[in-house]
């Protein structure tokens, strides 16, 4: 009977080990990442997906007190932020919010053009050591580019061209990286 009870927990993890490596394909990754990393991704999307749609409380902090939004969002979430200037662009910064991550803090800043479009940089805590290049996710509507440093994930959402979000994240990752 042992045994037997052994070779069903054997072919049940076989099995979730298909479907977890199914759902990764399916949303387009490779095999660099790790599911911590997809979750952090996935809030990321969805925190975008939700205040993007908000008319009213789109932000918690305005763009107008950056300064305070800026060092109180690097003093919750651990590390010195920096809100990118997106203007060249076409996005002005609105504000951004305080959110959870896997128990921990994170960061959201909000950007919009004068067509009413939205992106939003999140930074949430990842696993240390891992580094990435730009990775995209897209799911049900939901597109990212994201990568990985330093303990850090970040992570440019909306719903905007590929191409046009491609640019956005350039353009923040060099004043992120300017900035520390």
């Amino acid at each position: 009977m042992p045994l037997r009870r052994l070779a069903v927990a054997a072919v049940m993890l076989v099995v979730a080990g298909a479907a977890a490596g199914f759902w990764a394909g399916q949303q387009g990754f490779g095999g660099g990442e790790t599911l911590a990393a997809l979750d952090v991704v996935g809030e990321a999307v969805a925190a975008h997906q939700v205040y993007a749609a908000e008319k009213l409380h789109v932000v918690e902090v305005g763009a107008s007190e950056r300064s305070h939004l800026v060092g109180w969002l690097s003093n919750r979430v651990g590390t010195r932020l920096v809100a990118p200037d997106l203007q060249a662009e076409g996005f002005d910064l609105m504000g951004g919010r305080l959110l959870p991550s896997g128990g921990k803090a994170a960061a959201q800043f909000m950007y919009e053009d004068p067509s009413g479009e939205r992106v939003s940089l999140y930074v949430a805590h990842c696993v240390k050591g891992e580094t990435t290049g730009f990775r995209l996710f897209e799911d049900e509507g939901g597109r990212a580019f994201y990568w990985q440093e330093e303990g850090f994930a970040y992570t440019v959402a909306g719903a905007i061209s590929e191409k046009r979000l491609l640019e956005i994240a350039n353009v923040t990752y060099r004043q992120l990286l300017a900035g520390r």
